[in-house]
């Protein structure tokens, strides 16, 4: 940025330069972005009030606050200026208002001032063009005009800082503009001060502020607002995970960068828990007649068939009454119910032999793998057949002793069988007649309740 302006009057009255400052406090301006909070703001000030101090209160003016209004006349600037260079080895120090850090390790400034080449000043002997700028920290404002003690120390410096372009006699000058920052602080707050020893400088803006990774949300976790550092380059951030979220394979883990950029690490992550479902960067409950049976990044499902959920957030659901899961069951099958009869049960007579025969029932129940086990009431050892469970649609049995009445169960049962209380079966009767025919009786089916031994249904 370049302001024109005359540098002859300069070297008739060095005083003059307050004027030209005050018009370059004008058009300073600072860039704000997001990821910068700021902690001090000098054209933000109704007044500086800054203290000051000078070695030689007789022949100098040191350091003072000058004040303007811009063209429009609505907005008041406020700057401090010091033009002493026809003092001998003067001493001026300006020291900012109590500044607290709200916590950042580090703080960066931003400054912008403008300076007198020494050359165009008349008997310049003691002129100069750096001044040096310091700090102190401290836990609270307890500064006075005697203490701290204007010297190093107390007062550590940051740096010496030079005018890389100056007013001339060309005409022509450029606001400096400095980036510094101070690491280490460990105290709630500092103060900022200057020391000019015979330059013609005038400090047109100072802005204090730390840089900040913002708090985001990654993978459902929630990596909170952090101060970036310099040293080193990166901050380890470990996430927490959002509500009714859980750590994946590992925690969460991001790095807060020194420009207040995160960069994610492939480390960890958090997803939904049981029960609830992604929405945004949120985790939300299922819905009732909704489960989610595992965590992780899915939606929530429509209940299995004969099953409901009758609350929010359900990690499964109950079956519904006569419907059952079996032990190897996962939440996500449907619950079943025991099957019915098997159809069609005949009886075929060769001598003494009788072969049983039925179909598949009407309903399996909910599942697909049905087995059959027959018995047989009179049957003594000799009289042989499978009587383990089958899944074949026949049974031959032999060696029927004539003239002899048999019946003969069809039980039926699928993987939850065992938990319905009840026994399915259809049931056959035959008599060996004379020569050992054996002639069909009589076919029953028949539901069994096992805990009372009693037939609760039937039919012919």
């Amino acid at each position: 940025m370049r302001v024109m302006c005359s540098a002859a009057s300069w070297r008739q009255d060095p005083a003059r330069f307050l004027v030209l400052s005050t018009a370059l406090l004008l058009v300073a301006r600072f860039n704000v972005r997001a990821e910068e909070e700021t902690l001090y703001d000098s054209t933000a000030q109704s007044y500086l009030e800054w203290s000051t101090y000078t070695s030689n209160p007789y022949d100098g003016l040191g350091w003072i606050e000058v004040s303007t209004f811009d063209e429009e006349g609505s907005t008041e600037k406020h700057s401090y200026q010091t033009c002493d260079v026809f003092v001998d080895d003067p001493r001026n120090w300006v020291r900012t208002t109590y500044i607290a850090r709200n916590g950042a390790p580090e703080i960066h400034m931003e400054l912008q001032f403008s300076m007198i080449e020494c050359n165009t000043i008349p008997s310049y002997a003691t002129c100069k063009e750096t001044f040096d700028m310091y700090y102190i920290e401290s836990d609270g404002d307890v500064a006075t005009d005697l203490s701290p003690t204007w010297s190093q120390p107390p007062y550590k410096r940051i740096d010496r800082i030079a005018g890389e372009d100056r007013l001339s006699d060309s005409g022509e000058t450029v606001i400096n503009y400095e980036k510094l920052h101070i690491t280490g602080l460990s105290r709630e707050g500092v103060y900022l001060a200057f020391e000019d020893e015979g330059s013609c400088t005038s400090i047109l803006t100072l802005r204090v502020f730390y840089i900040y990774c913002p708090t985001v949300i990654w993978n459902f976790a929630t990596f909170p607002r952090t101060p970036s550092l310099s040293d080193p380059l990166v901050v380890t951030v470990v996430g927490e995970c959002v509500q009714n979220a859980e750590p994946m394979y590992d925690v969460p883990k991001h790095h807060c960068q020194k420009n207040g950029m995160w960069v994610a690490l492939d480390h960890g992550g958090c997803s939904c828990s049981i029960g609830y479902q992604p929405e945004g960067d949120a985790c939300e409950a299922c819905p009732i007649g909704t489960y989610k049976a595992k965590a992780g990044d899915s939606s929530c499902n429509d209940c299995p068939a004969n099953s409901y959920s009758y609350a929010e957030a359900g990690e499964m659901c109950a079956c519904m009454q006569g419907f059952y899961r079996a032990e190897t069951d996962s939440p996500d099958d449907s619950c079943a119910g025991p099957p019915s009869i098997p159809r069609n049960l005949t009886a075929e007579v060769d001598h003494t032999t009788v072969i049983l025969k039925w179909e598949p029932p009407v309903d399996n129940g909910g599942r697909d793998h049905i087995t059959y086990r027959v018995s047989c009431d009179h049957c003594d050892r000799s009289v042989e057949f499978d009587k383990t469970q089958v899944n074949k649609l026949n049974m031959t049995i032999t060696h029927l002793a004539p003239m002899t009445l048999y019946r003969f169960r069809v039980y039926i049962s699928n993987s939850i069988s065992h938990l319905s209380g009840e026994q399915i079966f259809a049931e056959i009767r035959v008599h060996s007649g004379q020569e050992g025919k054996i002639l069909p009786f009589l076919i029953r089916r028949h539901r069994l309740d096992i805990n009372t031994r009693k037939v609760i249904a039937f039919n012919h």
